[in-house]
């Protein structure tokens, strides 16, 4: 009797620890994957725009943004870019290899060439590497070739620099929207004071309730990555 209770004392035992091994490692399995499928940009040690939009661009030509990375960290960060596109067009960097210091910004300028007519769509890809952090950001470049006369913006939307903001253009104090963010850039002296200039317009549109705050965010964005002045 003795030796068959502690046999199934010990069968118990390893039971037991059997399942407690199988929690385990689900949990571990858990982690894994929840951290396999977390957002890259969301950790990212480093800051661009959420995307590059080249507006409408005539076929055979080309068009340069320039791109801004922040490092977020107080540790030095080398870069290494790529790209990729799908569509009769290609994308150019003025530098695919960059250092930085901590808390700097660097620019870099996109190119667009337009080889065909229609939507491109591309993606920039920055590799960065630190002591302390490492990854890689995703940023959507998009552009769209047409003809030689074609109208810029057959959609009465709000162009920025080629940036297309997918705002409907209205009319606000005897003007458009789009004369009135042309007259930010009449007015100023730098890139900065542009965008604050066009950062206060939108808040008055949409205080007014001519524009939502997502429209707001669209316009604000385009005239961020605008070559102004």
């Amino acid at each position: 009797m003795k030796g068959g209770l502690q046999l199934v004392r010990e069968g118990g035992e390893k039971m037991m620890r059997t399942k407690r091994a199988v929690q385990v490692i689900s949990i571990s399995l858990a982690l894994i994957v929840s951290a396999a499928f977390l957002p890259t940009l969301a950790n990212a040690s480093i800051t661009t725009e959420p995307v590059v939009d080249f507006g409408d661009v005539v076929k055979g030509s080309s068009k340069t943004i320039t791109l801004k990375i922040t490092n977020k960290t107080d540790d030095p960060m080398k870069l290494l870019m790529t790209w990729s596109s799908v569509g009769s067009c290609a994308f150019s960097l003025s530098s695919s290899i960059l250092s930085m210091a901590g808390r700097e910004t660097v620019s870099v300028g996109v190119t667009y060439e337009a080889g065909g007519l229609g939507t491109c769509d591309g993606k920039l890809y920055v590799m960065y590497s630190g002591s302390s952090s490492s990854g890689k950001v995703v940023v959507p470049l998009r552009g769209n070739g047409v003809e030689e006369g074609e109208p810029d913006n057959p959609r009465g939307t709000i162009v920025i620099d080629g940036c297309d903001t997918g705002v409907e253009d209205q009319e606000y104090n005897g003007s458009t929207i789009s004369a009135l963010i042309e007259g930010c850039a009449s007015e100023i002296k730098n890139h900065g004071a542009y965008v604050s200039c066009v950062a206060k317009l939108t808040n008055e549109l949409k205080k007014a309730g001519i524009i939502s705050g997502q429209e707001k965010g669209a316009i604000q964005r385009c005239a961020a990555q605008a070559s102004i002045p």
